[in-house]
C-alpha cells in the first residue's frame, strides 16, 4: 500500500468509514481511474493501428505502380516486332498514357497520406 492510500484510508475512517469500506472504495477509485487510462490506451492503439495499415498500403501501392511504371516504360522502349511500324505520336501517345496513369496513383497515395494525417490529429 502506497502512502497516498494510507492517506486516503485514514481520511475515510476519520470520517466514519470503515477500514474494510475504504478498501473496497479505494478499489472503486482505482478501477475508475485504471478504466479511463485503459479507453485512452485502447483508442490510442485504435487509431495507430489505422495509421500503420493505411501506411502499409500506401507503401505497397507506391511500390507496385513505381513496378509497373518501370514495367511500362521499359516495354514503350523495346523496338516493335519486324513488320510493325511506330510513329513517334504512337510513342508520346503511349507515354503520355502511362504517364497520366502513374499520375492517377499518385493522386491515391497523396490521398491516403491525407487520411493518416487525420487520422493522428
Amino acid at each position: 500500500m502506497t502512502a497516498g492510500e494510507l492517506k486516503f484510508k485514514l481520511a475515510l475512517e476519520d470520517e466514519g468509514v470503515s477500514w474494510e469500506q475504504a478498501e473496497t472504495i479505494l478499489g472503486f477509485v482505482e478501477d475508475y481511474l485504471l478504466s479511463e487510462y485503459i479507453e485512452k490506451a485502447d483508442k490510442a492503439r485504435e487509431v495507430l493501428d489505422e495509421v500503420n495499415l493505411e501506411a502499409y498500403s500506401a507503401r505497397q501501392n507506391v511500390e507496385r505502380w513505381d513496378n509497373g511504371l518501370l514495367d511500362d516504360l521499359e516495354a514503350l522502349s523495346k523496338p516493335l516486332p519486324d513488320g510493325e511500324e511506330e510513329t513517334v505520336g504512337d510513342l508520346r501517345e503511349a507515354i503520355a498514357e502511362v504517364v497520366l496513369m502513374y499520375r492517377h496513383d499518385v493522386r491515391e497515395v497523396t490521398e491516403s497520406l491525407k487520411e493518416i494525417e487525420e487520422l493522428s490529429e
